[in-house]
């Protein structure tokens, strides 16, 4: 038993532990948004970049795409650009969202595109309930 703790404990980032990784839907404008059909969406991972142009939007698309069953949302956003006092608020408003909907598909932010581990763990730990 031990040993198991240590192996998951080391295992690297993008390791999964066997669990099949969703596919990744990647999309930074309210166009490509109502291009994807429920079916795009239903089990994969949302990777929303956070833009100046996106930011007052970023609560709705979460929210509609929470609804459509996507496994996680990742928002991206690397904490400078844009500049933190033009996205900043709307950022935390979707971060509450996660926080008061605990129930629904984890939202993270991260600094890069590529699904993060963190993101992955939640998925995983949720399909477990």
């Amino acid at each position: 038993m031990e040993d198991e703790t240590l192996r998951r404990r080391n295992r690297p980032p993008g390791n999964t532990g066997g669990m099949v990784r969703p596919r990744v839907v990647r999309f930074r404008t309210k166009k490509k948004l109502a291009s994807l059909s429920g079916k795009t969406l239903a089990g994969a991972i949302a990777v929303i970049p956070v833009t100046e142009r996106n930011a007052r939007q970023l609560e709705s698309w979460v929210e509609h795409v929470r609804r459509t069953g996507v496994h996680g949302v990742q928002l991206v956003w690397d904490g400078s650009d844009p500049a933190p006092e033009r996205v900043l608020l709307y950022v935390f408003r979707v971060l509450e969202l996660a926080r008061a909907t605990l129930s629904e598909a984890p939202i993270v932010l991260a600094a890069t595109d590529e699904p993060v581990s963190t993101l992955l763990g939640l998925i995983r730990a949720k399909r477990k309930t």
